[in-house]
Formats: C-alpha cells, sequence, structure tokens
C-alpha cells in the first residue's frame, strides 16, 4: 500500500498521501460480497475510507502486487477528485489493464492539477 501512496507522490502534483496514526482516514481491505475492486467514499476535504476487495482481487488478477497497486491509486484519484474516464492512458480509466498499469498517467497528473491550483 505504501507503493500507491508513493505513486502519486513521486508526481508532479499539489497532493501527498502521507500515514498517520491519528488520522481518521481508513483504508480497508476484507472479502467483500461486491464485484467492486475498490470504493472510495469521502467528505472533500475528508475524512476518506478507501475498500479494496480482496475477494474480487484474487479472483482475477495475474499479479496480485500490481493489481492492488492499481487499485489503490486509482481510489486515491477519486479521493483528489478524478472521475472515472474514457481516457485509455488514464488509472481513471475503468477497463486499464490492472495487472500493468500501476501508477498516475500524465492525463490523471494533469487532471489533479487542475484541481488543486
Amino acid at each position: 500500500m505504501d507503493d500507491s501512496a508513493t505513486a502519486w507522490n513521486v508526481t508532479a502534483t499539489r497532493v501527498t498521501v502521507s500515514s498517520s496514526t491519528s488520522s481518521p482516514n481508513k483504508i480497508l481491505a476484507d472479502n467483500y460480497a461486491d464485484t467492486w475492486y475498490g470504493l472510495s467514499s469521502s467528505a472533500n476535504p475528508g475524512p476518506f475510507t478507501i475498500k479494496l476487495n480482496a475477494r474480487t482481487i484474487n479472483a482475477v488478477a495475474t499479479n496480485f502486487y500490481n493489481f492492488v497497486k492499481s487499485t489503490l491509486v486509482h481510489e486515491y484519484g477519486h479521493i483528489f477528485c478524478l472521475d472515472h474516464t474514457a481516457v485509455q492512458a488514464s488509472i481513471m480509466y475503468l477497463d486499464r489493464n490492472r495487472n500493468v498499469m500501476t501508477t498516475p498517467q500524465q492525463f490523471d497528473i494533469s487532471e489533479v492539477n487542475s484541481v488543486y491550483k
């Protein structure tokens, strides 16, 4: 999960992901009955909750590490006010190959920078 934070932190954006034991934000991983891989909820500016669905990820991931990283990077994108997109070269594209695309792409970086000026 730390690598998902780093994936955003090394971009040329005005956002930073860090951890704190006193933070009201949560990242949870469990076997949920639903069909999604990741789910985020937030009230901007927070707090937020991100859920990772181990049941669905385990069922389809050929590279578990990459799949989890891609899913969490995507959910962070939602926390940063990004929506799903039809742009295939985007971590926010729903049908991206989660086993391969694991970092924010240039489109995502530009979108975050348009929100956080």
